[in-house]
């Protein structure tokens, strides 16, 4: 074998190597292993995390009657065979409708870096959540404020800030929780935040400026790639962006609530293992 017919067959192996890596670091969040898959036979202890929009504020005079998302959720879930329960410290913000517990907190920010938010996520609040309640999975969906809070004062605060603070949440729960599932969702596109700087927190890139950006999308991936059970779901489109979705502008209204819940649902069903355990790609 020649030399340079050597050099061609390690070259292809570097390649091929390469794009494997390429292929698996792509797959990122999208992927779980099957190993931490939801099966549908046992209790599933679903925590929300969040914000007004966890909780199921319509807009400042109104709460949803069915704890926003999580009603049609539950509804979705028990259709469905799974046998989940919704599992938070809180049981506000649902009408007359029990079981639907929460951590969403109106107001609060992921981290508070300066004066202006009722409180903040990170420290006390999640680790009392996961300490007393033990969930098997956490769908998290926070930023709102935080950029509502950019918006007033860009001096103080910016995105790259307010995707630290999700790292910082993010390492504090796979610290307390190593192998809890995380299904990290995206900020919702409200109308009174520009799009363009949900896309850039969401995905990391936008239609209004070049380049890429830190978000919510890399995160995931990084913590994916470190072994962590996690998962990004892109919410920018799950619902629409105009005032029928959207009442006040920032929370979504009933239709609103009820197409989160529809994406949601999907994100679970994504990492469910089917019948021979494998989990496939829905």
């Amino acid at each position: 074998m020649s030399a340079r017919f050597s050099l061609r067959i390690a070259a292809c192996i570097v390649c091929a190597a390469a794009l494997l890596v390429s292929v698996f670091a792509s797959a990122g969040a999208d992927t779980i292993p099957a190993a931490l898959a939801i099966h549908k036979q046992n209790e599933l202890r679903i925590m929300v995390i969040g914000d007004s929009i966890t909780a199921g504020v319509i807009d400042g005079t109104h709460n949803s009657d069915e704890g926003g998302y999580r009603g049609r959720l539950a509804q979705l879930l028990a259709a469905n065979g799974y046998h989940a329960v919704f599992v938070g410290s809180r049981s506000d913000y649902a009408g007359h409708a029990q079981g639907l517990h929460h951590e969403g907190y109106p107001g609060y920010v992921i981290r508070a870096t300066s004066k202006g938010a009722p409180g903040q996520l990170l420290g006390p609040i999640v680790e009392r959540a996961l300490t007393n309640y033990d969930p098997d999975v956490i769908l998290l969906m926070a930023g709102t404020n935080d950029l509502l809070k950019y918006e007033a004062d860009h001096d103080d605060y910016d995105q790259s800030l307010i995707v630290t603070s999700m790292d910082l949440l993010l390492h504090q729960i796979f610290r307390l929780r190593p192998h809890v599932r995380v299904i990290l969702g995206g900020i919702v596109n409200s109308p009174r935040l520009p799009e363009c700087m949900i896309e850039r927190f969401d995905i990391g890139r936008s239609t209004c400026t070049q380049g890429t950006f830190a978000s919510l999308r890399s995160l995931a991936d990084q913590f994916f790639e470190q072994g962590f059970a996690i998962r990004f779901v892109d919410m920018l489109n799950a619902v629409p962006r105009d005032l029928a979705h959207f009442p006040d502008g920032i929370h979504p209204g009933p239709a609103g609530y009820a197409a989160l819940a529809d994406a949601w649902y999907k994100a679970i069903r994504s990492i469910t293992a089917d019948n021979d355990g494998t989990v496939s790609s829905r």
